[in-house]
């Protein structure tokens, strides 16, 4: 088994470890799938497989929800949510959205993971000159993650690609200081997002 593949089965125990009720149900999911395809009835098995994968999906959003960072002093957050779209409904990506707020001021924070669309951001963040035709942006870096600032009027963006498949984006507005992105940064872990959702 490469590494690839124990990192997928070390994530997905540690998920049915942490929502044992879920474990029971998707076990039994899969183990009437294995009934319905040895009689013969594929279609529904494949209907009880989806099942259970849409519900092991739902328990890796979860997990991945605990990823987003607490309020700093002084904000207040919303509890993270799963933004769902075409992409997800296709399996093809994961959008995680927690909004923060400290009286007219407001962070959003994103997390988009194995999307079909990062491949070309991966492509541009770390191409500086492709971000040189709109004056609103500019090439961005924090640590050792490639990404793009933007400003405009009064809000403010920042996008950091993690990793091959994973992007961190920052939206900030009517921000009395634009120094408090440093502090949201801070609080994130882009070493666990890159540990558990990195390809």
């Amino acid at each position: 088994m490469n590494q690839r593949n124990l990192s997928v089965t070390w994530l997905f125990c540690l998920v049915l470890l942490s929502f044992p009720a879920y474990a029971d149900d998707v076990e039994k999911q899969i183990e009437s799938a294995a009934q319905a395809y040895q009689a013969g009835q594929h279609r529904q098995a494949i209907q009880k497989l989806e099942s259970a994968i849409s519900q092991i999906q739902d328990l890796l959003n979860r997990q991945l929800l605990t990823l987003l960072p607490d309020p700093p002093p002084g904000w207040q957050a919303q509890e993270g949510k799963m933004q769902t779209g075409p992409m997800a409904v296709k399996g093809e990506g994961v959008q995680l959205v927690r909004t923060y707020r400290r009286g007219t001021e407001q962070v959003q924070i994103e997390m988009i993971a194995n999307s079909p669309m990062l491949s070309a951001l991966n492509v541009i963040f770390n191409d500086p000159a492709m971000l040189a035709g709109n004056p609103n942006t500019q090439p961005y870096r924090y640590q050792n993650y490639p990404g793009m600032l933007k400003k405009q009027n009064d809000s403010m963006e920042i996008s950091l690609l993690i990793g091959q498949q994973t992007l961190i984006k920052l939206k900030g507005d009517q921000l009395q200081d634009e120094d408090v992105f440093g502090i949201f940064l801070e609080n994130i872990d882009f070493k666990e997002i890159e540990r558990m959702l990195a390809s």
